[in-house]
């Protein structure tokens, strides 16, 4: 007798995009759901509506949402229907190595330029001591 299995369906997620801007220094990721909604999680708030308004824009023109999003304006962080920018207060930083590294290259330097300097002074001691 031969078992039957049942083939499960896999688990649809709702599409999900990162990005990383330098000018604002943001972090984006854009979640659609299955009704057509799409939420954008910024990091920070430093979009103006005209930043959005371009954002939104390319989008929709590379594809990643709807192309009905094109056509909306966003004045005075206003968005249209279907259209969602929240502000996390938490880091939405791509990955995990970047969360937890931001003070180490600088205290590194601030280390390596100390102990230079002070080998430096060290052999300016020696070379007139010499002389």
């Amino acid at each position: 007798m031969k078992a039957q299995r049942k083939t499960a369906k896999p688990f649809r997620t709702s599409p999900s995009f990162e990005f990383m801007y330098q000018r604002p220094k943001n972090s984006l990721r854009v979640e659609c759901d299955c009704l057509g909604r799409v939420t954008i999680r910024a990091a920070h708030a430093n979009f103006s509506p005209r930043d959005k308004r371009f954002f939104v824009h390319y989008l929709a023109a590379e594809g990643f949402i709807s192309e009905r999003f094109r056509s909306y304006r966003i004045e005075h962080d206003e968005l249209g229907p279907g259209l969602e920018w929240l502000v996390e207060k938490r880091s939405c930083t791509l990955g995990s190595a970047g969360s937890g590294s931001n003070g180490q290259p600088r205290a590194f330097m601030i280390r390596l330029l100390v102990y230079s300097s002070l080998l430096w002074a060290l052999e300016m001691i020696l070379l007139f001591l010499k002389c």
